[in-house]
């Protein structure tokens, strides 16, 4: 059983937990983002991948996001 998912653009392979590619972060559709958390990367608490801001902590969660 495979535990990662492979990147429609670039190919690399990702932990299927991810929204994102993580070599070249281009988004995953949402059918292979649905059910996928980010974990924020001040206070690890897993956050729906839609989300823009943690829930508990307010800190962004995608790459290059500013406040």
């Amino acid at each position: 059983m495979s535990h990662t998912s492979i990147c429609p653009h670039c190919g690399a392979p990702n932990p299927n937990k991810t929204a994102w590619c993580e070599k070249c972060l281009t988004p995953f559709d949402p059918p292979q983002a649905e059910n996928k958390t980010l974990d924020c990367p001040n206070c690890q608490h897993p956050n729906d991948y839609q989300l823009d801001h943690c829930e508990v902590c307010h800190e962004p969660l995608k790459p290059g996001q500013a406040e």
